[in-house]
């Protein structure tokens, strides 16, 4: 397993270095640290000439072998690599050549409402990218706190196959760690059509099958924690709202969690979405770190005792 940790020499950067050393423990994953020398201007301005050039590169060789040596002391494989070009367009080179599992970003801007309006690199990064992908977002210009056991890690699970995946990543993330986990699935609540004119039997029969559905939900957990090893410390919450996103980024604002763990698109298979309308929307808005796992392939038929090796999820028969 490989993690690619773009870096610029920022300290918001070394919030995105401290998470994945902590994940690449987790899944003993080599790090591969990449600085890009710009040389495009549309971002940072062309280089003036080979002398400059030279400088620019020693210092970004150097400062990833500072990173480097911070990281190996922790007993993990990290190798470096430096590239000149446009920074967007590398990094996006190296994540999609097919041998990196998962790209950490550090998220720029804050009150995005979309993706896309994360800003500057990530902002653009993301649609292009097809591996697993952690968004660390500091605060204020504060690095975010790097995974810790007083801070649990949250797994919004919507009963797919992909969450109950993403279930077990978390899993092992949280034994390294020592974080309690939540596994919470959010059931959307069942609303009467106007047409049927809000009587007492239609408000009846929706309350009904809502119920049905968070019963439904709450045994799947059950099913699912038993798939999980014992010794963990595991919550599990069904909540029943009208939106899925604003009740998982409520219970992200009072549960302060140090890590969001969750499949792109699960249910949600819009082909035009990257990583489906939900991830999408938490990327943007999530208050903490979020993992969200990318699958190769729609998944077809399976259980939550299926097994994957890898943080792009194979697909099922």
């Amino acid at each position: 397993m490989r993690m690619l940790i773009p870096l610029d020499g920022s300290a918001a950067a070394e919030a995105a270095l401290a998470h994945g050393g902590v994940l690449g423990k987790a899944f003993c994953a080599e790090l591969v640290l990449l600085r890009v020398v710009p040389t495009d201007p549309a971002t940072s301005g062309i280089v003036a000439d080979v002398l400059d050039w030279r400088m620019q590169r020693s210092r970004a060789e150097a400062y990833l072998e500072d990173a480097r040596a911070r990281l190996d002391d922790a007993g993990r494989a990290v190798s470096t690599i430096v590239l000149e070009g446009s920074v967007v367009d590398e990094i996006a080179r190296v994540a999609n050549a097919g041998d990196i599992d998962v790209v950490v970003l550090t998220a720029t801007g804050q009150g995005a409402t979309a993706a896309g309006q994360l800003g500057g690199t990530v902002g653009k990064l993301m649609p292009r990218l097809e591996s697993s992908l952690l968004l660390v977002r500091p605060s204020d210009g504060v690095p975010a706190v790097p995974l810790a056991a007083h801070r649990p890690i949250v797994v919004p699970l919507d009963g797919s196959p992909g969450s109950s995946w993403s279930a077990r990543v978390a899993a092992s993330i949280a034994l390294t760690t020592g974080a309690r986990m939540l596994l919470l699935r959010v059931v959307q609540a069942v609303d009467a059509p106007a047409w049927a004119g809000y009587s007492r039997k239609t408000r009846q029969l929706a309350e009904g099958l809502g119920e049905v559905m968070r019963v439904e939900a709450d045994n799947w957990l059950q099913v699912l924690r038993t798939h999980l090893p014992e010794r963990l410390e595991v919550d599990m919450q069904v909540v029943v709202a009208p939106g899925v996103c604003r009740a998982i980024r409520e219970i992200v604002t009072a549960k302060r969690p140090g890590l969001l763990v969750m499949s792109a698109h699960g249910l949600d298979t819009d082909a035009d979405s990257r990583y489906g309308e939900v991830a999408e929307r938490l990327l943007a808005h999530a208050a903490c770190p979020i993992l969200v796992l990318q699958q190769q392939q729609a998944v077809v038929g399976a259980d939550v005792t299926a097994q994957s090796g890898s943080w792009r999820m194979p697909a099922v028969a």
